[in-house]
């Protein structure tokens, strides 16, 4: 299970440092902030960039969501949306969804993608690899320009064509 803590912008780590010094080890699996691979063209050429997904935003994946809920409380570290009888976690869905696009280290790489014309001549994709080709299913909208993809739950994932010559990795905060 994710439960979210709002930590403020820019205020990631250092929010995930303070859990980490709250919390013991066996109450949680892994504190994170979720960062985002994208491409970005720069003078005719392509990076990839790493971003934040979810600006201010800190997870905690816990199989004990009402003792972090009651740590966070005692050390006044106060989750989003918490008050003593709700503790803000994802749903068991939500959380599957979000686990299968993020990697160990809280990142969700780029997924790889080619395109083909349906019977009614509109362009389609097709994700070959990476988080978008875990749940092509959830896509409710694919902008072939910007390479982004939307999700059923609001979230974007960006994908790279098949093929397509990107260069090394640069980093972009939000």
């Amino acid at each position: 299970m994710l439960c979210i803590v709002y930590s403020g912008e820019d205020k990631e780590l250092h929010t995930e440092q303070l859990i980490e010094k709250i919390l013991s080890k066996d109450m949680y699996k892994r504190c994170f902030h979720p960062m985002q691979h994208m491409v970005m063209k720069r003078h005719g050429q392509l990076f990839v960039v790493a971003r934040k997904l979810l600006p201010g935003y800190v997870f905690i994946e816990t199989d004990y969501p009402d003792q972090v809920r009651d740590a966070l409380d005692e050390a006044h570290i106060i989750p989003l949306f918490s008050n003593k009888e709700f503790v803000p976690y994802m749903s068991d869905e939500e959380s599957k969804v979000f686990t299968s696009i993020i990697d160990e280290a809280g990142l969700v790489p780029l997924s790889v993608a080619t395109t083909r014309k349906d019977e009614n001549g509109r362009t389609r994709a097709n994700f070959l690899s990476g988080p978008l080709s875990n749940i092509a299913d959830k896509v409710t909208k694919v902008d072939f320009t910007k390479r982004k993809a939307y999700i059923d739950s609001g979230l974007s994932l960006f994908f790279t064509y098949d093929g397509e010559k990107v260069s090394g990795e640069k980093f972009w905060r939000d």
